[in-house]
């Protein structure tokens, strides 16, 4: 019931600002996105996770396995590379030692600083988030965080595998590859605490120009082998009941294109660690996933 409720408030909540963005004018459907979460550049491009069952016996509980952000841009200043967005995220999973389910509302602020060969990109974030695993009334609180990604096409011959966000070719396309790092600060202000963030991945393609040929694609990461990390420290003296710790991720699966803005990631991953922005406890699970990413 928790649940439906969170659903047909978010839905109101974005009804009600398509309503009045259209009545400016300033509404268009390529103005919303659906991925995993709003919290950076990174993540802002990965798809969302959906798997649920509803088993018919009372004796059985229902399943859920779901990271999902509904994002809303409403402003947007393309001259100085920043924009707004609205944001409902649902973060649910029963099939894990212990529970996690988040609801999250809020705001992300974008904007890119920089030139042609250097960039920074900034996300500030600010969203109410309940925990529906704690006691009523203990769960809630405001999440507050800043994340730079930073991106340098400055480097060039020996140097250019250093070059982030950008798919490298090796091995005469055997082998394609992207690396991602973003760093930042986090607030949880129920508990007064403040963390710093890093985090880092790296996506391996093998035998891309294979299936570019084979399947007659654009892109080589139809196939992708992902190993990532989380790196979170205290900043400040808290007296806080959550786990703090390093999160270290892995997955394989498949890519693919379904339409424009549109795509899916089928696969198997591996979590472990702890993500206390999100109620993911310190614990170690695998998984098959569906995920999905639609940018209308």
């Amino acid at each position: 019931m928790k649940t439906m409720r969170f659903i047909i408030r978010t839905l109101a909540y974005f009804c009600f600002m398509f309503l009045y963005f259209d009545s400016l004018g300033q509404f268009q459907l390529s103005n919303l996105r659906v991925v995993e979460t709003f919290d950076d550049k990174f993540r802002k491009n990965e798809p969302a996770k959906l798997l649920a069952t509803f088993p018919k016996s009372d004796n059985v509980e229902d399943f859920y396995s779901v990271d999902v952000a509904l994002g809303l841009t409403f402003l947007a200043f393309p001259k100085a590379n920043m924009e707004l967005n609205l944001v409902g995220e649902w973060h649910r999973n029963t099939q894990i030692g212990m529970d996690q389910h988040v609801q999250q509302l809020g705001i992300n602020l974008s904007k890119g600083f920089g030139g042609t060969n250097f960039t920074l990109d900034m996300d500030l974030n600010a969203k109410y988030s309940h925990d529906l695993t704690i006691e009523e009334g203990t769960g809630e609180t405001g999440l507050y965080s800043v994340y730079f990604s930073p991106y340098d096409a400055s480097a060039t011959g020996s140097l250019a595998f250093l070059v982030p966000y950008t798919i490298h070719k090796v091995f005469n396309g055997g082998i394609y590859y992207m690396h991602r790092i973003n760093f930042g600060a986090e607030w949880i202000s129920q508990d007064d605490l403040v963390l710093f963030n890093l985090n880092g991945s790296l996506d391996v393609y093998p035998a891309g120009d294979f299936f570019m040929r084979k399947l007659n694609l654009s892109e080589p990461n139809f196939l992708q082998i992902r190993l990532g990390y989380t790196v979170r420290e205290e900043l400040n003296d808290s007296e806080t009941s959550l786990t703090i710790g390093n999160l270290f991720s892995w997955n394989i699966g498949v890519n693919y294109r379904l339409g424009k803005g549109v795509s899916m990631f089928a696969g198997f991953e591996s979590i472990d660690g702890p993500d206390p922005l999100k109620g993911l406890e310190d614990q170690k699970f695998s998984r098959m996933t569906l995920k999905f990413k639609l940018g209308l």
